[in-house]
């Protein structure tokens, strides 16, 4: 999924979202297996594999003269795992990517689970030039100063605000206030969501840095 720079409509970066084609059952979306994953420890394998293979991606169309970073998702199961950070540097490693053109994405609502193990994987991912995103940035705001220092580098705010633009200035306003704050932790604000060139234009008068 492409994320634009908000103005010149350049593509900045591709966010890797797996989906699963099952033999029996068709296509199925990421909230029919990935609960299942997460609960019988499968998670960090399958996040491994989709780490590679976004690599591999990366690798292929940087080839190909297109200079795009690559977003992966990550779990709360993940940034539980001590091991993680140095499992992503060696894959990295491997792979030969510049660690500042990974992006790996983390839900605000996974870090509320196990913040103080949430944060100290997050360091170890920033110390290695690793890009932190937090999703869903916005819903639920709570003390998040513990990951800013990690070393967070961007927010994505939620599909929800988009839906409600251009709206009304009460809408705007709320958008607005949600982006400069995004912007006041030091951070680039991506909007999530967004469908149409009216949203993206809203987005941008209210200082989005990008849409996706």
């Amino acid at each position: 999924q492409p994320m634009l720079k908000l103005g010149s409509g350049a593509v900045i970066a591709l966010e890797a979202l797996v989906r699963w084609q099952h033999p029996q059952r068709g296509l199925l979306a990421p909230g029919e297996f990935l609960p299942v994953a997460e609960n019988s420890e499968l998670i960090n394998a399958l996040t491994s594999w989709v780490l590679r293979r976004a690599l591999a991606d990366y690798q292929a169309w940087t080839s190909a003269g297109h200079h795009w970073s690559v977003a992966v998702n990550v779990s709360a199961t993940n940034l539980r795992s001590p091991q993680f950070a140095d499992r992503v540097g060696q894959i990295l490693h491997e792979t030969g990517v510049p660690p500042g053109q990974l992006h790996l994405e983390v839900s605000q609502g996974a870090l509320a689970c196990d913040g103080e193990s949430a944060a100290a994987a997050i360091g170890g991912l920033a110390a290695q030039g690793i890009w932190i995103t937090i999703e869903h940035f916005g819903m639920d705001l709570q003390d998040l100063a513990q990951f800013w220092s990690a070393g967070v580098c961007e927010v994505k705010i939620d599909a929800r605000f988009a839906a409600d633009l251009p709206g009304h200035k009460q809408d705007r306003a709320l958008v607005a206030s949600v982006i400069a704050l995004g912007h006041d932790l030091g951070c680039l604000v991506t909007a999530q969501g967004v469908q149409s060139q009216d949203v993206a234009d809203a987005m941008a008068d209210a200082g989005c840095d990008h849409a996706q």
